[in-house]
């Protein structure tokens, strides 16, 4: 099972995600720049979404002496609102010295001033998720000592709807949609351009499961590359983009063909 690490931070957030047999851990960067906590746990769960991860690590800052202080009680309010944004379940775990770790990990390969700052808490990160997977391998079936579980919206919160004009509930046979900012989108929460390019593609299917199984509509035409993608500033993601694309198109078109609908690409070979 894939999991990531969240080592929470009020100025830097570091991820680390492990591969799937649970045995290799890697510090993810950039760290998340962010101060804000729900911009913090809205690029996490963007991350998670980003590295195919299916379980979520947040690290609980204790005490040495094993009490709790006002970190702490930060930590679990973030971990509450991690499990919401990413609609999983997150563990909370004990990441006392991992900084300390972290930190002789990076002396040990002559990692100091800038380049140290930019990757402490990432590494710290992959401590805290190399401590989960030791408890995990040796207590097999067993669930963890505390878990943040994700909640739903308060249903006593009304919200007021506004009446749609009628030339726009009658619902259109071919709709245009032009994919665009998730460089912008990743920029702005602190994560490298690949993360909002995976989450771009996340939600652009889930707008063709709506616009097409929901309302109905027939013809749906997606403008997902421009001239721009294939400049030299983008040469360096070109691959990473095809390949992104067509894992996604290709699951796309599956989804649409048991709706018997028919999906064409367009474009140069």
């Amino acid at each position: 099972m894939k999991w990531i690490a969240v080592d929470y931070g009020e100025r830097r957030t570091g991820l680390a995600v492990c591969d799937a047999s649970e045995l290799i851990v890697t510090p993810v960067t950039p760290q998340i720049e962010e101060k804000s906590l729900n911009k913090v746990a809205e690029a996490a769960a963007a991350a998670r979404l980003a590295q195919g991860a299916e379980g979520v690590v947040c690290g609980l800052p204790r005490n040495m002496d094993g009490t709790e202080g006002s970190r702490c009680v930060k930590s679990r309010r973030f971990a509450a609102r991690l499990a919401t944004a990413c609609g999983v379940p997150v563990v909370l775990w004990d990441e006392r010295r991992t900084t300390v770790t972290a930190a002789g990990i990076l002396s040990a390969n002559s990692t100091f001033g800038a380049d140290r700052k930019a990757r402490l808490d990432s590494v710290s990160a992959a401590v805290i998720l190399e401590s989960f997977l030791a408890w995990r391998k040796a207590h097999p079936g067993e669930e963890p000592p505390e878990v943040a579980a994700p909640t739903a919206p308060d249903a006593s919160i009304t919200r007021r709807v506004f009446p749609m004009p009628e030339a726009l509930t009658r619902i259109p046979t071919h709709a245009a949609i032009i994919v665009d900012g998730n460089r912008r989108w990743a920029k702005n929460r602190g994560l490298p351009a690949s993360f909002g390019h995976k989450a771009g593609f996340d939600r652009l299917k889930e707008i063709t499961r709506y616009a097409v199984g929901d309302c109905g509509i027939k013809v749906l035409s997606l403008y997902v590359f421009s001239t721009e993608n294939f400049s030299p500033r983008c040469q360096g993601k070109y691959g990473y983009l095809m390949d992104l694309f067509a894992n996604n198109f290709r699951t796309i078109a599956e989804e649409m063909n048991e709706r018997d609908c028919q999906v064409l690409f367009s474009g140069p070979p």
